[in-house]
C-alpha cells in the first residue's frame, strides 16, 4: 500500500512559497522524488520547478573541495560562483556552479587520462608557444572542451595546479604553460 504524505505547498506566480508538513516527511518526500519513486500532480497551471541535487561531497565521496572563485562577468544581473572539487587519488576534476537558476555540475575528467578534458586543453598548452586568451584558446580546442563556463573551469584548475601561468597583459588575461 502507498502512503501519502501530508504535505501542502502554496504558490504564487508560478513558485511555491510556503511548505507545511513535518520536516522529516518533506525530506523523505525530496528524496523519493529525486530517486524517481514519487511524483507531484498539480491541478493548478502552474510548473513545479525543482532545482538540481547538489553534488555528493561526504565523507563517501572520494572529492574533496579544492578551491572557489567568482565569475568575473554576470549575467543577467548574477555573477555566478565556481566551487571546484579534486580525487588526490585520480587527480580527477569537476566544478560546481551555482548562482544561477540551477546549480551545474561540470566534470572535468582527470590529467592521468589522455581522453579526459583537462588533459586536452593541457596538451593543448604544449602547441602553442606565445600567450593565448581565452577567445585564441577556444578558437584552437575543440567544440566541447571550448565552452565557455567548461574552459573556464579548467583554466582555474590549471592555474591553481600551477601547470598553467596567467598574465594580465594591457587588461586581457592570457595564458601560458608554466
Amino acid at each position: 500500500m502507498k502512503r501519502r504524505s501530508s504535505i501542502t505547498a502554496k504558490f504564487a506566480r508560478g513558485r511555491i512559497v510556503e511548505v507545511k508538513g513535518k520536516a522529516e516527511e518533506v525530506c523523505r518526500f525530496v528524496k523519493m522524488l529525486s530517486e524517481g519513486r514519487s511524483e507531484i500532480s498539480l491541478s493548478l497551471p502552474q510548473e513545479l520547478v525543482l532545482s538540481q541535487e547538489k553534488p555528493d561531497t561526504s565523507e563517501s565521496s572520494n572529492y574533496s573541495k579544492f578551491f572557489e572563485s567568482k565569475a568575473s562577468a554576470t549575467a543577467y544581473g548574477v555573477s555566478c560562483k565556481y566551487i571546484y572539487y579534486k580525487d588526490e587519488k585520480n587527480a580527477s576534476y569537476y566544478a560546481l556552479i551555482t548562482g544561477g537558476k540551477n546549480d551545474r555540475k561540470i566534470p572535468l575528467g582527470s590529467l592521468n587520462d589522455p581522453n579526459s578534458r583537462i588533459r586536452k586543453v593541457y596538451e593543448t598548452f604544449s602547441k602553442i608557444t606565445k600567450p593565448v586568451s581565452k577567445i585564441e584558446l577556444q578558437k584552437v580546442l575543440p567544440n566541447a572542451e571550448g565552452r565557455s563556463q567548461r574552459l573556464k573551469a579548467i583554466l582555474d584548475i590549471l592555474v591553481a595546479e600551477k601547470l598553467v601561468k596567467r598574465l594580465n597583459e594591457k587588461g586581457e588575461q592570457k595564458y601560458v604553460r608554466a
